[in-house]
């Protein structure tokens, strides 16, 4: 796919109010310029020309635009033409209203026209975007693919929110940022879904397990229940059949004395539990206390600051010591104290849990014995059997999982032995892409020497890695990017790093022909200062995109870091001008008296 250019309109003057053609292949530049000294190269539309880009392909409408009453007063629209297998598609879109988006591969129809072209909702036009940019791609067998939505902050880097010290997206999910970095690198990229699938089945089971676990130790005690649950239920429904009332009340009354004496033995535990958690609690801050007052008492800080000039080493040594000594006493003893307090904490839930059964039985029982209505009391039989039947259902799901406790074991011996045998195979897979990597690794480093200024090289290190770890919680299958950069904190070259990273993989999807063969960097490279770093990438850049006569390279750029003379046919001229010759500057923006110069040819 290719950008071909982009326009802002006045929809209802049937006005065209700014053009921009691009470079088909290579780079395209744009620059803030200023009429000058005393001018500002910003807030004249650079970054706003490149959000308009991402709206048109498929962005919801940028913050940056929303809301803006001049927008709407010059019913502002952007039309961003594309071309794509030999088709230049317009996208139009409304800079104060995002709900409609309007797409035509129809010539004959102008800019202006409010009828001929095809509508689609955001969802349908995502949709449609997806198709176009994905249109070269081939899927591997049981592949899946991000989003485009996913991966275009990775193709459109914002430095507002793009850059960052590592390969990635700020606030964004780890994995998918995994999976789209793979993807734009002409990885397979959906190894971690595929072991997942195994390791969630895995997960399962072992959640069975322990849930059996939990309760096998009461295997027998939980049949007995069930047992009994099923006599009272024949008990409570001849009741229910004879309207044996009476024997129903007395039934309920021997319950009901049996239940206040297992309530009031619990209530003792209950009661000693608490009073030994408000000791625990108690410890603890008398630990604390006494802690604090040995190191007043000492006056160790007050000692050490008087005569640490003396002796600075040792003393200052030996104090570290005596400090870390105390702490560990408060530290150590109140880790007792916490750990003994959750201990009591566990047993009083499930105290707390029984009591809260026992009681629900109790009310239900004594509610019956107090209701002398014959209707009521029916009622109450046939809603305790109820309750019964939901006991036994209880009581039969856990005995049937228990029942499948040994083909629970044999199914995750059988599904781990699966999950490495599927983990191998990837392997295998991930290691034939060997000559994709090292084709990225080649471009890589050859563009660390073109931004090398000074004989002291920049030395770089970038390296691919499945993840394969043994350990539980291991993200199996994830592409692991290791990207570095000597000396990477100064100069920019923490940006650097992500720019010349992203560039090495424009360069090899260019080589696969996958598609997606753009790249936009909004945003400075490095400190002015460091101004040739930008130009020896950029001259590089363009002149190996047009030996491959395919790519495009955005950037954004401020006048200021065009200043430099460099040699041209012979002479010495600006930067400036040398990109002038090249054609790079394709929208030159600036601050006029009317505005019009600014990249939407008017101020909002």
């Amino acid at each position: 796919m290719t950008f071909e250019s982009i326009s802002i309109i006045n929809l209802k003057g049937k006005k065209q109010l700014a053009y921009y053609k691009f470079n088909r292949v290579g780079v395209n530049i744009i620059l803030g310029e200023k009429n000058n000294n005393n001018d500002d190269t910003n807030g004249v539309g650079k970054t706003a020309l490149f959000l308009a880009i991402r709206y048109c392909i498929s962005e919801k409408l940028p913050i940056a635009f929303a809301g803006k009453q001049e927008l709407e007063k010059n019913d502002a629209y952007v039309i961003l033409s594309i071309e794509t297998n030999g088709k230049v598609q317009r996208i139009r879109r409304c800079l104060f209203d995002d709900s409609i988006v309007y797409v035509t591969e129809n010539d004959s129809i102008d800019n202006f026209s409010t009828v001929g072209w095809d509508t689609y909702d955001k969802k349908g036009f995502s949709n449609y975007i997806q198709r176009i940019m994905y249109s070269k791609i081939n899927l591997k067998p049981g592949e899946t693919l991000p989003n485009f939505a996913s991966i275009r902050e990775l193709l459109m880097r914002d430095e507002r929110q793009g850059y960052a010290a590592d390969i990635n997206l700020p606030n964004r999910n780890a994995a998918i940022t995994s999976k789209c970095l793979a993807f734009i690198s002409s990885v397979q990229c959906n190894f971690e879904e595929q072991l997942s699938l195994i390791k969630n089945k895995i997960n399962e089971l072992k959640d069975k397990q322990k849930l059996i676990a939990s309760f096998s130790k009461d295997i027998d005690e939980l049949r007995e229940k069930h047992q009994s649950c099923l006599k009272e239920i024949e008990i409570l429904k001849n009741m229910l059949s004879n309207a044996s009332v009476g024997e129903k009340i007395e039934y309920d009354q021997e319950r009901y004395t049996e239940l206040k004496r297992q309530i009031d033995t619990l209530h003792q535990k209950i009661h000693q539990l608490e009073f030994s958690k408000r000791q625990q609690e108690n410890n603890k801050v008398d630990l604390k206390e006494n802690v604090d007052k040995v190191r007043e008492f000492i006056h160790l800080e007050d000692f050490y600051n008087q005569i640490l000039n003396y002796f600075p080493n040792q003393l200052s040594c030996n104090y570290k010591q005596m400090y870390e000594f105390y702490q560990a006493m408060l530290d150590d003893r109140g880790s007792y104290f916490d750990n003994q307090i959750k201990a009591i904490d566990g047993k009083l839930n499930i105290l707390y849990s029984q009591r809260e059964i026992l009681l629900k039985e109790l009310s239900k029982i004594t509610t019956l014995i107090k209701n002398s209505k014959l209707v009521s009391d029916l009622q109450s039989i046939s809603n305790q059997i109820n309750e019964k039947h939901k006991l036994i259902a209880e009581y039969e799901y856990k005995l049937n999982i228990y029942s499948e406790k040994d083909n629970i074991d044999k199914s995750i011996k059988a599904e781990k032995e699966k999950f490495n045998e599927e983990q191998k195979r990837l392997i295998e897979i991930f290691d034939s892409y060997s000559n994709v990597i090292n084709d990225i690794k080649s471009y890589f480093n050859n563009l660390i020497n073109i931004s090398c200024l000074t004989p002291k090289a920049i030395s770089g290190k970038l390296e691919y890695s499945f993840e394969n770890s043994n350990k539980s919680k291991a993200t199996n299958g994830r592409i692991k990017i290791k990207c570095e950069i000597s000396d990477q904190d100064s100069y920019g070259r923490g940006n650097l790093k992500i720019i010349l990273f992203d560039l090495a993989l424009l360069l090899n999807r260019i080589d696969r022909n996958m598609g997606l063969t753009f790249l936009f960097h909004d945003g400075p490279y490095v400190q002015i200062t460091q101004s040739k770093i930008k130009f020896n990438i950029l001259i590089y850049i363009d002149k190996i995109l047009k030996e491959k006569n395919m790519g495009q390279y955005f950037v954004t750029m401020n006048v200021e870091e065009l200043q430099d003379s460099v040699p041209y046919n012979g002479e010495t001229i600006s930067m400036m001008d040398y990109f002038n010759n090249l054609k790079f500057n394709v929208a030159r923006l600036l601050r006029t008296d009317d505005s019009k110069q600014r990249f939407m040819g008017f101020k909002y």
